[in-house]
C-alpha cells in the first residue's frame, strides 16, 4: 500500500496521535528510528501509530510494517511543519480542531485511567450469578409452525394432522411462512421472543402435542407443535466475561459522570 493512500486511512488517527497521551515508555526501549528537521521519531512513536492504524496496516506484511509507518510518521511530520510555517497552526478553524481532538484524548485516556481497575472479578462473577439466577428460572422451547392464509385452511391442516398425517411434512407442502421448507422449524426460544398470541399458545402446550384449534396472529393462522421444553441455556463465565465487564465499567463511568455534573458550574445560556 502506497504510503500516501495509509496516510488517507489513517488521518483519523494520526490526527488524534499528535494530541493523544500514550503511558510512558522507557529511556531505553525508545530508539531513534528517524530525525525530521531535528524532531524525532522513536519506536515508541511507532506502536503508537501502529494501535491507532488499526485494520488499514491488514494489507501490509507484518515484515515491513515499521517501514511503512516510519515512512508515513516522517511524511506527516513534513506535511506539519509546512503547515505551521504557512500559519495554519494560528487559525480559528485549527483552533477548534485541536480543542475537539484535545478533550477527545484526555476523555478517553481518563476513562481509561479510572475504568481500568474500577471492575473486581467478585464484581463480574456477582453480575453473572445474578443474571444465571434470573435465567435459570426460566425455560425455553422448541417449536414447529404451519402457517396457513385463513382459518378454515389451518382447520382442514388440523384435520389431516389428527388422522396421523406428519407435522413436518405438512408444513412442507402446506406452510407459507419461510420456515416451510424446514418443516416449520423454529428451534428453541424463550418468553418474549414470538408475537403474543403466538407465544402463549405455544407455551401452553404438552411437549409432542399441537393446537387443536388454529391460532391467529398478525402472520395469519398458525397450527403449532411443541417438539422439546427445557432449562435455558446459558453460557459459561468465561464466554461472558469481558462483556460484563465492559457493562460495569460503562454504570461505573455513568457514575464518575453524575458526580463530576454536580460538582462543575454549568451554564446554558436560555434559547
Amino acid at each position: 500500500m502506497p504510503v500516501s493512500k495509509l496516510l488517507r486511512h489513517a488521518a483519523a488517527g494520526a490526527a488524534l496521535a499528535a494530541v493523544a497521551f500514550s503511558l510512558p515508555v522507557h529511556a531505553e526501549e525508545a530508539k531513534v528510528l528517524a530525525t525530521v528537521d531535528g524532531q524525532q521519531i522513536t519506536t515508541a512513536d511507532v506502536e503508537y501509530a501502529k494501535k491507532n492504524l488499526g485494520d488499514s496496516l491488514s494489507q501490509v506484511p507484518a515484515g515491513a510494517q515499521q517501514t511503512m509507518i516510519v515512512d508515513m510518521l516522517i511524511e506527516s511530520q513534513l506535511l506539519a511543519n509546512a503547515a505551521r510555517q504557512a500559519g495554519v497552526a494560528d487559525g480559528d478553524e485549527y483552533k477548534r480542531q485541536m480543542r475537539w481532538l484535545e478533550a477527545q484524548a484526555l476523555r478517553e485516556a481518563y476513562i481509561n485511567q479510572r475504568t481500568a481497575e474500577m471492575v473486581s472479578d467478585d464484581e463480574i462473577k456477582a453480575k453473572y450469578d445474578e443474571a444465571r439466577a434470573q435465567v435459570s428460572e426460566k425455560k425455553e422451547i422448541q417449536a414447529r409452525h404451519i402457517l396457513l392464509k385463513t382459518k378454515e385452511e389451518a382447520e382442514a391442516v388440523i384435520a389431516e394432522l389428527d388422522k396421523g398425517a406428519d407435522f413436518a411434512e405438512m408444513a412442507k407442502s402446506k406452510s407459507t411462512g419461510p420456515t416451510g421448507p424446514r418443516g416449520g422449524d423454529l428451534g428453541y426460544f424463550s418468553e418474549g421472543r414470538m408475537v403474543p398470541e403466538f407465544e402463549k399458545a405455544a407455551f401452553a402446550l404438552e411437549k409432542g402435542a399441537y393446537t387443536k384449534e388454529p391460532v391467529q396472529t398478525q402472520f395469519g393462522w398458525h397450527v403449532i407443535k411443541k417438539e422439546d421444553e427445557r432449562q435455558m441455556a446459558f453460557p459459561e463465565l468465561d464466554q461472558v466475561k469481558d462483556r460484563i465487564k465492559v457493562a460495569l465499567q460503562a454504570e461505573k463511568l455513568q457514575g464518575i459522570i453524575k458526580e463530576l455534573r454536580e460538582a462543575a458550574k454549568i451554564e446554558m445560556p436560555a434559547q
